[in-house]
């Protein structure tokens, strides 16, 4: 939070407006400094929302059941598809992980751990100057708060683990192993007879909604917010720029022109 206060302090002396906008969410709300360390994910973003709008995005705009049926299949099959992929990978932890806590090891070279020789060899004083954490391993903490927010080890922590001569995988939180990931998709999503095995109720008969006659054809595109960046993944078609037969002037045509004709002259090429 000591971070988190000064980089407040620098966007106030930029703009207080800014600031005072900041200043008026709860911090635990939007920054790493204040997240609870409950959850073991230090994420800001919507990745997950996202990605399950662009997977609906077909079936969507379907009649209600049509639609739950192709998210059920559609998850059907993903549960097999990740729960195979995993169980040919080898080693204790999920691939993206372990490649993240390689990267960790590669900058914990530059750091010094000192130990304070506690009879736990627990405590640590991790040091690159000018910078300097305390980690504990016992606690799988450090006072930059990444290992405590994430539950892998941060870069400190990667440098005290290997002053103990032990391997750093071995301290990465349980949530992130493969034992953990196979056993959040050991359940099958279970198939379902078609509409023409369908066991008769005798209720009433389902029918569909009003229609309701709108300017235009339907939109599949997600609302933008209004404070929401277009995409700049699609390029722009680009017309040229109208020119006057008349003045030979930009902008405008000869239907509206009001200035004097231009002089005539043989080759009209010069003037395009």
């Amino acid at each position: 939070m000591q971070v988190f206060h000064a980089e407040m302090d620098k966007i106030k002396g930029l703009d207080e407006a800014a600031w005072k906008y900041l200043n008026d969410i709860p911090p635990y709300l939007w920054t790493r400094a204040a997240f609870s360390t409950y959850s073991k994910n230090d994420t800001i973003v919507n990745n997950m929302s996202e990605s399950f709008n662009s997977k609906i995005l077909p079936v969507r705009d379907r009649p209600i059941i049509t639609m739950l049926e192709e998210l059920r299949g559609e998850a059907m099959e993903r549960h097999v598809k990740l729960r195979t992929q995993m169980e040919r990978k080898h080693g204790r932890l999920v691939p993206e992980v372990h490649d993240r806590l390689d990267k960790e090891f590669i900058k914990s070279r530059s750091w010094t751990a000192k130990w304070i020789r506690d009879n736990q060899k627990a405590i640590f004083q991790v040091t690159k100057k000018p910078y300097q954490y305390v980690v504990n391993v016992d606690e799988a903490s450090c006072t930059c708060r990444g290992w405590d927010l994430s539950g892998i080890p941060c870069t400190h922590a990667v440098a005290a683990i290997c002053w103990l001569h032990r391997d750093p995988a071995e301290f990465v939180h349980q949530a992130y192993t493969k034992k953990t990931y196979l056993k959040v998709y050991e359940h099958n999503v279970q198939p379902t007879n078609g509409e023409n095995l369908w066991v008769a109720v005798g209720g009433d008969a389902i029918e569909a909604p009003p229609m309701k006659k709108v300017v235009g054809g339907p939109t599949k595109k997600r609302r933008r917010e209004h404070d929401e960046a277009a995409s700049r993944s699609r390029l722009r078609r680009r017309y040229p720029k109208i020119r006057c037969t008349k003045c030979g002037g930009e902008g405008h045509n000869r239907r509206g022109c009001k200035n004097p004709p231009m002089p005539e002259v043989k080759n009209l090429s010069l003037y395009y």
